[in-house]
């Protein structure tokens, strides 16, 4: 007999092609799926063609959205409802804080629903004052309308406990990735194992992409800068990061699949500057790869790196060439780093462990 019907909203959907929600739900949704229940993920045309109904045992829901800056997820999240409804799962698993009004209906409805806060979005930089203010409430109300609430990093947990009196439950994102299979992406790009930089991460400003490249701009030697992500809602922010980029510094937007992973496992070090959020994926993949990572200071960036990173302050763009001279200066020491750093992911984010901690999660909710 199936197991009860649960249901992923809140993200752009399942293959993988954005950000961390959606790698999270990638892994979740099919292991849930494998347990015997009936997985709804629903997902945004604009990233997931709606030719593809089933994925890997989860059904892919195609609700329609507004595809602008500011919304395109809650529109998403408010055309998913009607088929809820009709479709009445048991566990709602709801990505992203700006959501939690629609935990309403879902709750008077019934449905047990387990949310996902992330980080602090207000503190994003591509916000403005309203889009901040709606994000400082969202989070307030999840902390109200959850079942259970969920934080991806202990320094996230903490803030909810102190700020809101509300328990979060700690399940971070793992770091396992499919091997790489070839160079064809290095080719195409014209680059050399281990001659590069890598930066991975949307082009938002509070990311520090312009940090990154201004901290690169003059560096002696010949290794190369690769920046992979892009900003469909900003065009004009990724233009300006172009003009930018001298000859080292290349573009190629955003890389999915096997070639993001073939990038990864060559890079000579990979640089990260987040500000804000919780556990960032692109951290804990390149950690799992081995990659020495040169990262922006902050209390969650340091939780997950601990020692094995070479910090920086992205408000300081001297701060940042310093790191990489450091780095050009110690290339042996630059691989035992990432030596480390693959241990401590490995010790640290397993995917098999958060897969089981969402399976024992819906198992309870469900019991």
């Amino acid at each position: 007999m199936p197991k009860a019907k649960i249901a992923i909203l809140g993200t752009r959907g399942i293959p993988a092609r954005y950000g961390g929600f959606e790698t999270l739900v990638e892994n979740i949704a099919p292991s849930l799926a494998l347990k015997g229940y009936q997985v709804s993920v629903y997902a945004r045309k604009r990233f997931v063609p709606s030719s593809i109904k089933w994925y890997r045992g989860v059904r892919i829901v195609h609700p329609p959205a507004l595809p602008t800056k500011y919304l395109d997820t809650v529109s998403h999240t408010f055309f998913c409802l009607p088929h809820l409804f009709f479709h009445r799962p048991r566990v709602a698993i709801v990505c992203n804080a700006i959501n939690a009004l629609f935990c309403i209906p879902l709750r008077i409805g019934g449905v047990k629903v387990v949310f996902n806060v992330d980080g602090l979005e207000w503190e994003r930089r591509k916000w403005n004052l309203l889009g901040r203010l709606a994000y400082r409430f969202s989070s307030w109300l999840a902390t109200r309308l959850s079942t259970v609430l969920i934080a991806d990093a202990e320094v996230i947990r903490t803030f909810y406990k102190e700020k809101y009196g509300k328990e979060a439950v700690f399940i971070p994102y793992g770091h396992e990735l499919p091997a790489a299979e070839g160079l064809g992406t290095l080719e195409q790009l014209g680059l050399q194992v281990g001659d590069y930089y890598l930066f991975v991460g949307r082009l938002e400003p509070e990311n520090n992409p312009e940090a990154i490249i201004r901290g690169f701009t003059g560096l002696p030697g010949e290794r190369k800068l690769v920046v992979v992500g892009d900003n469909p809602y900003n065009r004009h922010f990724v233009e300006r990061l172009r003009t930018l980029a001298g000859p080292r510094v290349l573009m190629p937007g955003a890389i999915y699949g096997n070639g993001y992973h073939e990038l990864l496992n060559n890079a000579f070090a990979v640089v990260q500057a987040s500000e804000v959020g919780g556990t960032h994926p692109a951290l804990v993949e390149a950690m799992g790869a081995g990659r020495a990572i040169l990262l922006h200071r902050n209390p969650q960036n340091e939780e997950v790196a601990g020692e094995e990173a070479v910090y920086f302050d992205a408000a300081d763009p001297a701060s940042l060439t310093r790191a990489y001279l450091w780095c050009e200066a110690h290339p042996d020491a630059v691989r035992a780093m990432g030596l480390r750093a693959r241990e401590r992911a490995r010790e640290r984010y397993s995917w098999d462990k958060v897969k089981a901690a969402y399976r024992n999660l819906v198992e309870n909710l469900t019991a």
